[in-house]
């Protein structure tokens, strides 16, 4: 077994490990984000029942929604970025476990299940699958940031 290859495995398992808890930081610096703003709009809202044409009720709460909705449109790029810099790091993982027969003892990917897919395939779909969540979630919350800034001009023009 070549040592500079047992070597560039650990390396490239290393980034791999590196940019995934850069992505996991991400995500939960969203996440934490996230609930703050929407305990703070929440508690916004509700101290308005009763009083939807008091003039505060077309200014803080749609600025909270708007912070959420500017940092979850900012938090965006950044997860998608960090899925395209592991899929490359992966890709260079497969082409050296692929060219090195020695280091078939190092290859944690099992054999595919009955589907017939090739590892590489099966590898590709279980990991969309397990980061549905996180690639979906600013998507989420930006759709969620958009009903919450239209909600006090609706409270606020039935009222």
């Amino acid at each position: 077994m070549s040592t500079s290859n047992l070597e560039l495995l650990r390396f490239y398992r290393g980034e791999i490990k590196y940019q995934s808890d850069l992505l996991s930081s991400r995500l939960s610096s969203l996440l934490t984000s996230q609930s703050f703003l929407l305990i703070a709009y929440a508690s916004a809202m509700s101290g308005l029942i009763g009083h939807w044409k008091d003039p505060f009720t077309l200014v803080f709460p749609p600025v909270l929604a708007v912070l959420g909705l500017v940092l979850s449109l900012q938090a965006w790029p950044g997860i998608r970025a960090g899925y395209a810099v592991i899929g490359l790091w992966y890709q260079k993982e497969r082409q050296l476990l692929a060219g090195d027969n020695n280091l078939n003892e190092f290859d944690y990917l099992p054999a595919p299940p009955e589907t017939g897919d090739e590892p590489d395939e099966w590898l590709h779909k279980r990991s969309r699958e397990g980061a549905l969540f996180t690639r979906q979630a600013p998507l989420m919350f930006t759709l969620a940031w958009c009903y919450f800034v239209a909600l006090p001009f609706v409270m606020y023009s039935f009222a």
